[in-house]
């Protein structure tokens, strides 16, 4: 391994392998290191025997590309990949309804659908809403927050959604649509799918951990199982099981928190502090067998009740074309706790969520088999009313040093894979423009 580069890139997965293949392309000498024995980060399929699973579930967005095969550095044929037309439900109060629920009230039981209707038509509309729940709020009604945008999204975040500011919504929360609301309750059927990811990507073979593959295929200087351990900003090293590295530039895609503390600025640690995020925990499951026919179709089902062990169930042998023996289900499961405190036994949290399971006679245990439970330490970022003053004057500490960040995690931010794969690009691209402004 180089002991000298002139851009040190941390984290090998999407966004990160993107800058990398950009910075090669221009003839720019680089290193990128990655942890963990592969590249790919969170967005790699892994063969386990029988069946093949994603880490976690991925599906591909599109907004500025048309097709992956305009994805930069990614590599990709069209040929390889299929437009799926989303199918997600909410299981709720014993019911099946349409997702998003506030646009499918035709669906909830009767009494339940009015109330909501009612609360929807009286709320108390708040200009500036001062928190997540004050948006809920004011946007949708008490009834509707109180049996599916409360308690999902307090799962989800595993936070106390009074702790998250409005800002929250801007991305992955839609604001309101009147129209859209009132035909939910009157019309008898489920509308066309909206959203962002109405309409989503995923590969006719091979799983999510092709577009991975794509984007890390012929990187001459990447080093896999080497973490990074520590960071002097100021001599612009970067110490490593290896020993030191020293670079011109610095480009990480690595969770903006962890590379505070990896330096060596007590400042940065200080801000870092400000900045929190949530875990996730993604059973893979492999089921002989299928699931009830409610679930026919459907990708997604979300889980509110907080008696429910999981706030999410993918299901991936929904998605035409995947890669799992015949007759059986492939299966992945999420639940969310909060950073910073213990985790619960990794045992028990399966046995509650097979348990749950087969009570609904959703699945007989001796036909369900876990094989694969991936914790993500660093699931979703939460917008906090601390974030954006944390995360402005963190960036502000990083450029003066000359450190660039990209992706999801490294700008901590809410982004699709499309842009966190823009994002690596265009950080690389902005290196390129200052070397060639005669910078060393």
């Amino acid at each position: 391994m180089n002991k000298r580069t002139g851009v040190l890139i941390l984290g090998a997965g999407i966004s990160g392998c993107a800058a990398a293949q950009e910075l090669q392309a221009g003839g720019l000498d680089y290193l990128l290191l990655e942890r963990n024995a592969a590249p790919g980060g969170l967005t790699r399929s892994i063969n386990l025997g029988q069946a093949l699973f994603d880490y976690t579930g991925h599906y591909l967005s599109l907004n500025t590309c048309r097709t992956p095969e305009e994805l930069p550095q990614a590599r990709q044929k069209n040929a390889d990949w299929q437009l799926v037309e989303r199918k997600s439900v909410v299981y709720v109060q014993g019911t099946v309804v349409p997702a998003p629920i506030q646009y499918n009230l035709f669906a909830l039981p009767k009494k339940v659908r009015e109330q909501c209707l009612r609360d929807y038509r009286s709320r108390k509309k708040l200009d500036h809403p001062d928190s997540f729940e004050a948006y809920l709020l004011s946007g949708f009604g008490r009834a509707l927050c109180r049996i599916f945008l409360f308690p999902y999204n307090r799962k989800q975040q595993a936070l106390d959604l009074k702790d998250l500011s409005a800002e929250s919504a801007t991305r992955f929360f839609p604001h309101p649509d009147e129209t859209k609301i009132e035909e939910g309750y009157s019309r008898r059927e489920e509308g066309r799918p909206v959203g962002y990811n109405s309409r989503f990507w995923y590969p006719r073979a091979g799983g999510i951990g092709l577009l991975a593959e794509g984007l890390a295929r012929g990187l001459d200087r990447l080093v896999t199982g080497m973490p990074v351990t520590g960071l002097s900003l100021s001599g612009k090293t970067a110490m490593t099981p290896a020993g030191p590295v020293r670079y011109d530039r610095l480009l990480s895609s690595i969770p903006l928190r962890d590379l505070c503390f990896l330096s060596d600025s007590p400042r940065l640690k200080s801000l870092a502090r400000r900045l929190s995020h949530n875990r996730v925990l993604s059973l893979n499951l492999l089921v002989r067998g299928r699931l009830p026919k409610i679930f026919e179709g459907c990708q997604w089902v979300y889980f509110p009740e907080p008696s429910i062990p999981f706030y999410r169930m993918g299901i991936y042998s929904n998605i035409p074309g995947f890669p799992v023996p015949e007759s059986h289900t492939a299966v992945y499961l999420e639940v969310a706790f909060a950073s910073g405190r213990p985790l619960p036994s990794l045992p028990g949290l399966v046995e509650s969520a097979l348990s749950w399971l087969e009570k609904r006679r959703w699945l007989d245990r001796k036909d369900c088999r876990v094989v694969a439970a991936n914790w993500i330490d660093c699931g979703y970022v939460h917008f906090t009313p601390q974030r954006p003053a944390a995360r402005s004057e963190i960036m502000a500490v990083l450029a003066a040093h000359d450190v660039h960040l990209a992706g999801r995690y490294g700008l901590w931010d809410y982004m699709t894979m499309e842009e966190s794969i823009l994002s690596g690009v265009a950080a690389a691209r902005k290196i390129m423009e200052r070397q060639g402004g005669g910078l060393s």
